[in-house]
């Protein structure tokens, strides 16, 4: 007879082993498609002049990342007294924060590119403020389906919301 303390390790392990090639399968499409959109967005939008200037923006995009997460998310995968009014006030709050960043980065965006002789990098961080704007819909759902280690339904969700963003 085993213990049942093996058989929960096991268990666990091969929960954690497939969770890991879900994970791995979303990331790869989800590279791919960021690959794919990337390239089309530069050969279709982007002249040679503005290529370079575009690429100046990236750096900000990490720490917009940030400020609007704000460890939300971790918080909700951290604990577990979670209420409905809880989850709801982290999603609104959230919202807000993200609504907030948007609507500063409507002003900075274009005064930032102006001030660098090129609207084409403070257009491009507005834009991804609405990206994250938008991505804060699914930011709460995909913390609670992280904390029940439902893997695969992460994947699945990821891929699609990540197709849409790229669309």
């Amino acid at each position: 007879r085993i213990p049942c303390w093996i058989v929960r390790a096991v268990s666990l392990n091969a929960k954690v082993n497939r969770g890991v090639a879900w994970a791995a399968g979303a990331q790869a499409i989800i590279a791919i498609a960021d690959l794919v959109s990337q390239v089309v967005v530069v050969a279709l939008f982007l002249s040679w002049d503005n290529l370079g200037v575009a690429f100046a923006a990236i750096p900000f995009y990490t720490a917009l990342d940030y400020i609007a997460d704000l460890g939300i998310t971790s918080a909700i995968i951290q604990h577990d007294d979670h209420t409905p009014e809880r989850i709801s006030t982290m999603f609104w709050m959230n919202m807000l924060v993200t609504g907030g960043m948007f609507v500063l980065l409507l002003g900075i965006g274009p005064l930032y590119g102006q001030i660098q002789g090129n609207m084409v990098m403070g257009w491009l961080l507005v834009a991804y403020g609405g990206k994250l704007l938008l991505q804060n819909v699914y930011a709460i759902p995909f913390a609670l389906l992280k904390k029940e280690m439902r893997y695969f339904d992460i994947s699945v969700a990821r891929v699609i919301a990540h197709l849409s963003e790229s669309a």
